[in-house]
């Protein structure tokens, strides 16, 4: 993984490695922040972990590599203020669950499990996936979960429902060749949004509700920040 410095002509600020046994996949997402950076590494074995690479940037070393539990998937990443926040579904339940590490922690703590957050359930009849995605706020203390044609706006500490926000008549299905799909907070953590098969939808992350602006682009929209 390559860093790049945007202040300075886009000159390479680091170049991170770490070698990962993962069966047949690929890296299918990166998150960062100031501190860390993380690879989301996808397998394609079913019977294999997903897994999560994280660097520390001030040493440019690998601080942990985290896999998925048994019977679940990631598919979502993001960091923030020292914890690693993965989007995980697991299979036979279609449970989704925001599960939260450590990253603070030195030595064998780091990469440590410390919460578990509830987003609710899917149908996962047939193989098929909504569409998923997940943001955390600035400050971190808001988490935005998305499943299908909802997000779920949670207490990044307690799980606890801050507000809902419904997507009508797009479940993010169109356009996408993945599952997973972009979510966003504002810098102020006012307004949440996320893409949608048509463009852009921002909502209330206090209210939620329908969209309070939509945005329409001619092509699909494959990231957003």
């Amino acid at each position: 993984v390559r860093l790049y410095d945007a202040a300075v002509s886009l000159q390479v600020r680091a170049t991170l490695v770490a070698s990962v046994e993962i069966a047949d996949g690929y890296v299918s997402e990166l998150a960062l922040d100031e501190t860390f950076c993380a690879a989301r590494l996808k397998s394609n074995d079913p019977a294999r972990p997903d897994k999560a690479v994280v660097w520390d940037l001030d040493r440019g070393v690998v601080a942990c590599t985290v896999s998925s539990p048994a019977g679940a998937t990631f598919h979502s990443a993001a960091i923030n203020d020292g914890t690693l926040h993965l989007l995980a579904l697991y299979g036979e339940s279609g449970k989704v669950q925001v599960l939260q590490h450590d990253l603070a922690s030195s030595g064998s703590g780091a990469g440590k499990l410390k919460r578990k957050v509830k987003c609710g359930s899917v149908s996962v009849e047939g193989g098929a996936l909504p569409r998923l995605g997940l943001a955390v706020s600035p400050s971190g203390k808001r988490l935005a979960a998305r499943i299908g044609g909802v997000i779920k706006v949670l207490d990044s500490d307690t799980g606890e429902k801050v507000a809902k926000c419904k997507i009508r008549g797009d479940a993010g299905a169109a356009n996408f060749d993945s599952a997973v799909c972009p979510v966003l907070f504002s810098t102020d953590a006012a307004l949440v949004g996320t893409v949608t098969s048509t463009g852009l939808a921002l909502f209330d992350a206090t209210e939620g509700g329908k969209a309070r602006h939509t945005a329409t682009a001619r092509g699909a929209i494959t990231s957003a920040s």
